[in-house]
């Protein structure tokens, strides 16, 4: 599989099991597993030129996400996929609880600056803000980014003090509800180029 066809997969997953919509419509449980068959389907349905995306495709891009975005499921008979987090409907999200010793990080562009400062980490279509608990995996993400990076330091142990909740998803993300402006401080920061 070659790069263009990988990102195109990556990016056709991520689509589709954290925005399902009328144009992939599938059935997505309320834990946000949907079966990888039905998934195949509607990637395929719309895929084109790419070819017939098949199931070693898609674990190959699970088993090589560096950002752990997916978990697959087998179940007798059925092989169930889910994307772990950045939902726009709502799901169960599992992770442990997490007490936060420390800042979270939020890695974006200087593009998000005036709503963030205006109004923090708020609800777009994602329904949970998605925090690093390391500051240059924050930078490494907002690096990767269209746009000047920008840094979002979150008060977390204020936040969790004031009655927050924090979960620590499987791939080391850290979720919680949308966070005031008063919590979040910016660090604009410039990042080398590849």
């Amino acid at each position: 599989m070659g790069d263009s066809l990988e990102r195109y997969l990556s990016k056709s997953l991520s689509f589709l099991l954290r925005h399902n919509n009328d144009e992939f419509p599938i059935s997505i449980d309320g834990r946000g597993f949907a079966s990888m068959d039905d998934v195949l389907a509607a990637i395929n349905a719309h895929s084109g030129t790419k070819g017939t995306i098949t199931a070693e495709d898609v674990f190959r891009i699970v088993s090589s996400d560096e950002k752990g975005r997916f978990q697959i499921s087998e179940e007798p008979g059925l092989t169930l996929i889910r994307a772990l987090s950045g939902h726009s409907f709502p799901v169960e999200i599992e992770g442990e609880d997490f007490v936060p010793q420390a800042p979270l990080w939020f890695g974006t562009t200087m593009e998000a600056y005036e709503r963030i400062d205006a109004h923090g980490l708020t609800m777009t279509a994602k329904l949970k803000t998605r925090l690093r608990e390391d500051r240059e995996d924050a930078e490494r993400v907002a690096a990767t980014r269209r746009g000047s990076p920008l840094l979002v330091e979150v008060d977390a142990e204020t936040l969790y003090s004031e009655g927050h909740r924090f979960l620590k998803l499987a791939n080391g993300e850290v979720v919680t509800n949308p966070v005031a402006r008063e919590r979040c401080t910016l660090h604009p920061f410039a990042s080398p180029k590849p």
